[in-house]
């Protein structure tokens, strides 16, 4: 990064050669004690009696505190990313040690998940605003593939981890030992940089909101882009409670097949990373739309009550999927987004995925009680299939259309 780059960006720091490696460390073990800390989540819910349906409370209470993070998202992060970051991980690791020992129903379960929600997504988009301003735009989407490589490794490991401890006392271990691994993490970046605010930041944040989404309505290639992912945050989102049930009513397993299947995604996941980080390429904005699709598809395939075996070889899939997307539209706006527009994009979405997924949970959850997982996540699969389809043609058309104005001016 040129002199004259770092005078001008939001964040100033220490030159640390090694800040990549750093920020890859702490972002592996910060999402193994998220894998593990989730996991143990939900099992510890339904130890203490919490029902299926009740889970969609749950799942409400982890995003909707978030709404007052992301409101003024900009004026909280511009110059405190890195504070907000360590702050963040050291409170969600407190809440995750201290839940056994305070949470015993559903009002306080709820509660505590707002709290760890709340500080998922202060840490997500500070971490993220964070990478884009301090990675160099020649290696982030190899830089982001490590990322996502070591996110499917944290996948496998997280909740097959919080599942033997799990076995071992399924209301006193696997929680703290999450929150432990969340105060591990953030030291990896301790003092590598500090944050100042800089003599434009009042004036870069005031109407922030409207700056964003006006320039962002400039992008609609973009725009779109980030549309499809936060519906497909939100879809994840209202799956992720149905896997226990859809496992135990269809095949009549347990915690542990559950468990298993979103290891094997993990898998999936290293081999998506793997794939991009070799490629040194992105997905077009077509072929994201598109595999939003296949997903979708493979979704369907996977509820068709398919031999187990089968059911692992689907969910591999899915993985691989999930770490391309990801890969592609974080790479994709960190390219192409001014820096300090980054944290509300991220917020935003994060906010409008997990909004929006809680909320279809709730229904979800409900629906799955009177009709069945399988009845749900079957039809979860179906609109994934046309969301990501109908985005495939509309920005075929909106290319089109783009091509036929530059030649037409030329």
């Amino acid at each position: 990064m040129s002199e004259t780059a770092e005078k001008n960006h939001p964040l100033w720091y220490y030159k640390v050669k090694n800040y990549n490696q750093a920020s890859l460390t702490s972002d592996a073990l910060t999402k193994l004690g998220t894998q593990m800390g989730y996991t143990a989540l939900l099992v510890y819910a339904y130890s203490v009696g919490v029902k299926i349906i009740d889970m969609g409370i749950v799942a409400i209470a982890l995003v909707l505190p978030s709404l007052l993070f992301t409101a003024g998202i900009g004026r909280i992060l511009q110059g405190q990313t890195s504070k907000w970051f360590q702050r963040s991980l050291y409170l969600r690791g407190l809440a995750f040690v201290s839940m056994p020992f305070v949470c015993k129903d559903l009002v306080s379960i709820s509660i505590y998940s707002a709290v760890i929600g709340f500080l998922q997504q202060a840490g997500n988009t500070s971490k993220l605003s964070m990478d884009a301003a301090l990675v160099s735009d020649d290696v982030r989407t190899q830089f982001n593939s490590k990322k996502a490589f070591l996110s499917g490794l944290a996948t496998i490991i997280g909740p097959s981890l919080a599942g033997f401890l799990v076995a071992l006392n399924p209301k006193m271990i696997a929680l703290p030992f999450a929150g432990l691994i969340h105060f591990i993490a953030p030291l990896f970046l301790k003092g590598f940089f500090i944050t100042t605010k800089t003599q434009n930041q009042d004036h870069e944040t005031k109407h922030s909101w409207k700056v964003v989404f006006g320039w962002l309505s400039r992008h609609p290639e973009l725009a779109l882009m980030c549309g499809i992912y936060a519906t497909v945050l939100a879809i994840l989102e209202m799956e992720a409670p149905l896997v226990f049930p859809f496992i135990r009513q269809t095949y009549q397993q347990g915690f542990d097949i559950a468990g298993s299947l979103l290891g094997v995604c993990g898998l999936g996941s290293l081999l998506g990373a793997t794939l991009i980080h070799y490629r040194k390429k992105i997905l077009s904005s077509i072929a994201l739309a598109l595999i939003v699709s296949l997903d979708g598809a493979v979704l369907f395939v996977g509820t068709l009550g398919v031999p187990l075996l089968f059911l692992f070889c689907m969910f591999s899939m899915l993985g691989i999927i999930s770490s391309v997307t990801l890969i592609t539209v974080e790479t994709e706006l960190q390219n192409k987004t001014p820096k300090h527009y980054l944290s509300y994009l991220f917020g935003f979405m994060s906010f409008v995925g997990g909004t929006g997924g809680a909320c279809l949970t709730l229904l979800s959850t409900k629906f799955a009680d009177q009709y069945g997982a399988l009845s749900v996540l079957k039809s979860c699969s179906v609109f994934e299939i046309c969301l990501g389809f109908s985005g495939a043609v509309l920005l075929f058309l909106y290319q089109r259309c783009s091509l036929e104005q530059q030649q037409s001016t030329s």
